[in-house]
């Protein structure tokens, strides 16, 4: 569908695609659109898309991440830290990564395997 260049052309958009969705039998029921002509609630900045937080006026995304500083650091809470992150999107992968190879790191010298 790409880009709008009036401001009556989201909407015309939203209808065509809500119409040919549900003639598959796919309603459409929520739009979320950073579009103000879109927009039913406009005093509503942020909104949860895919599990994650969606700023729709910076159109940035939000990926909260909590850790216990206070935890002794263990094999255990490394794995159970990367496994509570939740990222369906992918944009937190590199940070996860290089959290990966920390974790694989401590099971090596664990071992007592050089690398």
């Amino acid at each position: 569908m790409g880009q709008v260049s009036t401001e009556e052309e989201p909407k015309n958009v939203k209808s065509k695609a809500t119409e040919i969705m549900s003639k598959g039998k796919f309603p459409l029921g929520k739009w979320e659109s950073d579009i103000e002509a879109l927009d039913n609630d406009k005093e509503r900045e942020k909104t949860k898309l895919l599990g994650v937080v969606w700023n729709r006026k910076d159109d940035t995304f939000a990926v909260k991440i909590e850790i216990n500083a206070t935890a002794t650091i263990t094999k255990r809470t490394m794995l159970k830290t990367l496994a509570s992150i939740y990222d369906p999107l992918g944009l937190m992968s590199p940070i996860l990564v290089e959290g990966k190879h920390l974790y694989r790191l401590a099971v090596d010298e664990r071992r007592g395997w050089d690398n």
